[in-house]
C-alpha cells in the first residue's frame, strides 16, 4: 500500500490565487455540461505567453532527470503502463475526449484516458488535510466568476503524478487554479491554468487549452490497459436525439448525491416468492441455478479460494468488475448524477463510470464492453435502466459467471430517503433463468479517492492519515 504524507507547506496558498474564494457561490452555471475533446492535441503543458518554463535550480534538474528515464526506460510512466490516473492537469492535456456533468453542488470531470473522474464542489473550504489523503486528481473547490468557472486546487499526490506527458514534475506545495469559460458561442470551451509550485518554478505562469464540443459521440467507459483504443472520428457520428424530458421532478432528483450502506435481497422472478435476505456472496446462486459449465467454474474457483490459493478475478487483477444492478463493495460508496439527458452512475472502488443515456436505444452497430451499453428512461419518479452489450470477460460478483449474453433491467426509485434498485438478471447463456436482485442503499457522503492497484481504502485497512475507511470521511460534511 502506498502511503503519502502531507508537506505543511502543501496548504499554503497565495494570496493572489485565493482571494477569489472567499466565500461560496451559486451553482447555476452556462452549459457546460457535455463531451469536450481538445481543438488540437497538446500534450505538453507550457506557457501561454510563449516564454521559458521558469523552472528553480530543483526543478530543472528533476525534469531533465524524469525525461531522460521516460525516454531511456529506466523511469516507468505509470499512466500510460498501469493506467494509473494522469492527474491533474496532465488530464486535460489527454488526446481522448472528458466529459462535464453539472448536478447541484458540484461539477464532475469524467476522463476518457484512464477511466479517472474528478468531483469539484462548490464550496468555500478545501478538505481538512487531516482525514482527506492527496490524490492523483487533487482536492478542487469551484465558484463562477460571471460565466466563467474557477477550480481551486491542493492537496496533490506530487509524487506520483506528472503535469505532463513529458515528465513535467510537481511537488506537494502544488496549487492550480483554472479559469474555464465557453467561448465561440458555447461551441469551444478554454481552460486557462495558473500553475504554482515553488519548489520547481520561480514564479506562477498560465498555460491555455482549448476543446471543442462534441456532443455527437459517447464517451468510453471502461478504459483498460493493454486493450486497442481509438481517437473520436473527426466528423459527427450518428447519436439517437434526446427524446426525453428536460423536466427533472423531485423526486428523478432525489437520486442524485452519494449511497452507500447497502443491504441485498434475492428472489426468483418465476417461482413469485418473497425477497428473502440471504448472505451477499451468495450473490445470485441462492436465487436461480447456474448452468452446468457456469457451477463448475465457481464451484472450482471458491474452493480454490477456501485453500488459500490465488485464483485471479476482475477484482483482483483491477479490472472494471462492476455490472449493473450488482450493488456496490462492501464499505465503500456510489455516487448517482442526475441530469435530463444522461444519468452517470459513479463507484469509488474501481474508478468505475457507467452513463445511462435517457431517451434512447442501443445503437445497432454496438461494440461489446466491460460496463455494457446503458438506456434510461423515466416512470413517475421511477429511473428503468436497460443494459445490453457486454463483452466476455465482464463477471458478476463473488466470482459468479456471466457471457456477452446478459441482459439486465434495472428499477431505481428513492423512497424514505433510501434508494432501491431493483434488477432482473437474464443470461441464458449463463443460468437457467432470469433472477431478480433488489439492493437498498442510505445516504451517504462525499468519498476519497480510491486506487485499486495501490489498495489504499481497503476494507478498514488504515490510510496514511491513520483512520480507517469509516474515519477517512469529515464528520461535519452535509449530506
Amino acid at each position: 500500500m502506498m502511503h503519502n504524507s502531507v508537506h505543511p507547506a502543501a496548504l499554503i496558498v497565495s494570496l493572489a490565487l485565493s482571494a477569489a474564494f472567499a466565500a461560496p457561490a451559486e451553482t447555476t452555471s452556462p452549459n457546460f455540461a457535455g463531451v469536450w475533446w481538445p481543438r488540437t492535441i497538446q500534450p505538453r503543458l507550457l506557457p501561454a505567453d510563449g516564454k521559458p518554463l521558469p523552472f528553480t535550480q530543483e526543478g530543472r534538474s528533476r525534469y531533465e532527470r524524469i525525461a531522460a528515464g521516460l525516454k531511456n526506460g529506466s523511469i516507468v510512466d505509470e499512466a500510460v503502463h498501469t493506467c494509473l490516473p494522469q492527474g491533474t492537469p496532465r488530464a486535460m492535456t489527454s488526446a481522448y475526449p472528458f466529459q462535464i456533468m453539472v448536478t447541484p453542488g458540484q461539477i464532475t470531470f469524467a476522463h476518457q484516458e484512464n477511466r479517472a473522474y474528478r468531483m469539484v464542489h462548490f464550496t468555500d473550504q478545501h478538505e481538512d488535510p487531516k482525514v482527506w489523503d492527496p490524490s492523483y486528481m487533487g482536492d478542487g473547490i469551484a465558484k463562477w466568476d460571471g460565466d466563467t468557472l474557477i477550480i481551486d486546487s491542493t492537496n496533490f499526490k506530487s509524487d506520483r503524478i506528472y503535469l505532463d506527458s513529458s515528465g513535467l514534475p510537481a511537488s506537494d506545495q502544488l496549487h492550480l487554479v483554472e479559469r474555464l469559460k465557453l467561448i465561440d458561442g458555447g461551441r469551444e470551451l478554454e481552460d486557462l491554468i495558473t500553475v504554482e509550485d515553488p519548489v520547481i518554478f520561480t514564479k506562477t505562469w498560465t498555460a491555455r487549452l482549448k476543446f471543442s464540443r462534441r456532443d455527437d459521440i459517447q464517451l468510453k467507459n471502461d478504459w483498460v490497459c493493454g486493450e486497442k483504443h481509438t481517437l473520436p472520428p473527426a466528423r459527427a457520428q450518428s447519436v439517437p436525439p434526446f427524446s426525453g424530458d428536460s423536466h427533472l421532478s423531485s423526486g428523478q432528483m432525489a437520486l442524485n448525491g452519494y449511497w452507500g450502506t447497502w443491504r441485498r435481497f434475492l428472489a426468483t422472478t418465476a417461482g413469485g416468492k418473497p425477497p428473502q435476505q440471504t448472505e451477499a456472496k451468495e450473490f445470485a446462486v441462492a436465487a436461480t441455478t447456474l448452468q452446468p459449465w457456469a457451477k463448475a467454474k465457481r464451484d472450482k474457483e471458491v474452493a480454490a479460494d477456501a485453500a488459500g490459493e490465488f485464483v485471479p478475478s476482475n477484482t483482483t487483477t483491477c479490472f472494471p468488475d462492476w455490472i449493473a444492478g450488482s450493488g456496490i463493495f462492501d464499505a465503500y460508496s456510489l455516487e448517482i448524477l442526475v441530469e435530463p439527458k444522461q444519468v452517470t452512475f459513479l463507484s469509488e472502488a474501481g474508478r468505475a463510470m457507467r452513463f445511462v443515456y435517457i431517451g434512447q436505444t442501443h445503437p445497432a452497430n454496438l461494440v461489446p464492453s466491460w460496463m455494457g451499453h446503458s438506456v434510461g428512461h423515466w416512470e413517475g419518479d421511477t429511473l428503468v435502466v436497460d443494459t445490453v452489450g457486454f463483452n466476455d470477460r465482464a463477471s458478476l460478483p463473488f466470482r459468479v459467471p456471466m457471457t456477452s449474453k446478459m441482459h439486465v433491467v434495472e428499477r431505481l426509485r428513492v423512497e424514505d430517503n433510501v434508494l432501491e434498485d431493483q434488477a432482473v438478471f437474464d443470461d441464458p447463456a449463463a443460468f437457467t433463468g432470469p433472477f431478480t436482485v433488489t439492493t437498498q442503499f442510505d445516504r451517504s457522503k462525499p468519498y476519497q479517492e480510491y486506487i485499486c492497484a495501490e489498495n489504499n481504502h481497503e476494507g478498514g485497512v488504515p490510510t496514511s492519515t491513520g483512520g480507517t475507511i469509516k474515519s477517512d470521511l469529515p464528520k461535519d460534511k452535509p449530506m
